[in-house]
């Protein structure tokens, strides 16, 4: 799909939430697919009052045909917020938190310079 055809199909799902909107007074939310950016998640809030829920983008779209390295899908990642935490032995810690792909984890480097990105598992507590 093309990126103009993106336009297209998020400009007709704006169109269809601003006209469900009235009809829906409980709603809380929006939940669809990539082709709503920035832009439609701020005029859902702002106009509609109504949090989006979609998929993350990737930075870099992969290509059509497997390949490695160049060409593959390049998740979006990003810094989140520094969080001081209590370790099992009674010390405190300051991790980086950071999202991947929608995912939230903590982000490290090694010593020869490569990223890593450890998921956190969700809990309940």
């Amino acid at each position: 799909m093309s990126f103009d055809a993106l336009i297209v199909t998020a400009a007709a799902a704006m169109d269809s939430f601003s006209a469900l909107a009235p009809h829906c007074p409980g709603a809380q939310g929006v939940l669809y697919d990539t082709a709503l950016r920035g832009v439609h998640h701020q005029r859902l809030m702002r106009d509609h009052g109504r949090l989006s829920v979609n998929k993350v983008t990737a930075a870099k779209a992969g290509s059509k045909k497997p390949r490695r390295g160049k060409g593959r899908r390049v998740p979006k990642s990003t810094f989140v917020e520094q969080r001081t935490v209590t370790l099992d032995n009674g010390t405190t810690a300051t991790i980086d938190l950071f999202a991947s792909d929608g995912a939230i984890g903590i982000a490290t480097m090694s010593d020869t310079g490569e990223h890593r990105f450890d998921e956190l598992e969700y809990g309940f507590t």
